[in-house]
């Protein structure tokens, strides 16, 4: 059964529709920047602030974002890495009884400590997928926005007896049955929203100031399997027994400030109602979710076809009560012309929990009318593929 886990662990992780954070595909081959850059139809995911970002030579009325949507997949605890080392030990511990004789008690503390060493590691998922509708102003700017973003992570929950059990074999003649359990955990967030801006002159300098009502709905999923009846996980994870939803009002802010030709600032609120959600208890494990105001501030210069930015969260997302949360700090280019442009930039996380991830992407905006938007980034052990599609008039 040790050599079904992996595909216990990948059935788990990819059985529900998984939609993480996104920023838009173009702020997010940037690095995950945009509080400061954002163009306005990626407004809404980072600073409500930017549907103001109008421009005379677009001269667009409105744009249309459909769809935009992205993965992340990460193994920063090298899960990978223990099940390759779990598998080498079962199947010679298997050939040796098979062959008709016993294996060494060196093989058994091999494949125990082995099995002991994935305890509590994970697999991660993060994806997204969204929609957005805007008419951008300098006056008052707006953006309907639709939204869902999931984190989910399957690991194993190994039982210390279990561990025993393989270290004593020799006397029993085989394996045990084990009772160690693969688990799921998982935090949807969907949303409908409307992002509202405006622009005011302040000594002469525009500050434009944005507010994305929003109804929220979080989902919280807490699904554990044991290794032996992984032929279930089919029929049984969908069961509402393992889930916990609430649907609530909340609202993003943001600020955005330009300092002369080139020089622009910007400060955004995600999520400014806490919310608190507990999953339903599975083996006897329940955890906290928390959706947490994240602050973010961001800078960034445009020179002609150039833009950079930084942006920096000033909080962290606290997320589930068994992680310590994340806090990113992003850096970002693009190199823009009408019909195409380059971007790359790089993310770390303050708290260490996601990998180091360079990104890189490209938009192709045949006739400044229709827009393909891909990225890419990579980490350490972590992947991620973005899309976006759009047109704009």
């Amino acid at each position: 059964m040790l050599k079904s886990t992996l595909v216990i662990l990948s059935l788990l992780l990819f059985s529900e529709p998984l939609a993480a954070q996104q920023a838009g595909t173009r702020n997010d081959a940037m690095g995950g920047t945009g509080v400061a850059s954002s163009d306005y139809l990626g407004a809404a995911f980072v600073n409500p602030a930017l549907v103001t970002r109008y421009s005379h030579v677009d001269d667009d009325d409105w744009g249309l974002m459909l769809p935009n949507f992205g993965i992340f997949v990460g193994d920063p605890d090298k899960v990978l890495d223990d099940l390759e080392d779990i598998e080498q030990s079962f199947d010679a511990i298997d050939n040796a009884w098979s062959g008709g004789s016993a294996p060494t008690q060196a093989q058994l503390d091999t494949l125990a400590a082995n099995l002991s060493a994935l305890s509590s590691k994970a697999l991660q998922l993060q994806a997204f997928g969204g929609a957005v509708l805007a008419i951008p102003s300098k006056n008052v700017g707006v953006s309907l926005v639709i939204r869902g973003n999931i984190d989910a992570a399957a690991m194993m929950m190994v039982d210390g007896a279990d561990v025993t059990a393989i270290e004593d074999a020799l006397s029993s003649g085989s394996l045990p049955t084990l009772d160690s359990e693969a688990i799921m955990l998982a935090a949807g967030v969907s949303e409908v929203g409307l992002a509202i801006g405006t622009t005011f002159d302040i000594d002469g300098k525009d500050l434009a100031v944005g507010i994305t009502p929003k109804m929220q709905r979080v989902e919280v999923f807490n699904y554990a399997v044991s290794i032996e009846d992984a032929g279930n996980i089919d029929n049984d994870y969908d069961n509402e027994t393992y889930r916990n939803d609430d649907t609530a009002l909340n609202f993003d802010l943001g600020a955005h400030m330009k300092f002369g030709d080139n020089l622009s600032a910007g400060l955004a609120v995600r999520d400014v109602l806490e919310q608190e959600i507990l999953t339903p208890t599975t083996g006897g494990r329940a955890y906290t979710y928390t959706l947490s105001p994240v602050v973010t501030a961001g800078v960034a210069w445009q020179e002609g076809f150039l833009t950079v930015a930084t942006d920096i969260d000033i909080t962290k997302r606290d997320g589930f009560s068994n992680t310590d949360g994340m806090q990113f700090a992003r850096i970002g280019a693009e190199a823009g012309w009408t019909w195409g442009q380059l971007r790359a930039g790089y993310r770390t996380d303050l708290e260490e929990t996601a990998d180091d991830m360079f990104t890189a992407g490209i938009g192709l905006s045949p006739f400044g009318v229709f827009h393909l938007d891909l990225a890419g980034a990579i980490g350490e052990d972590s992947y991620g593929a973005l899309l976006a599609l759009s047109v704009t008039f």
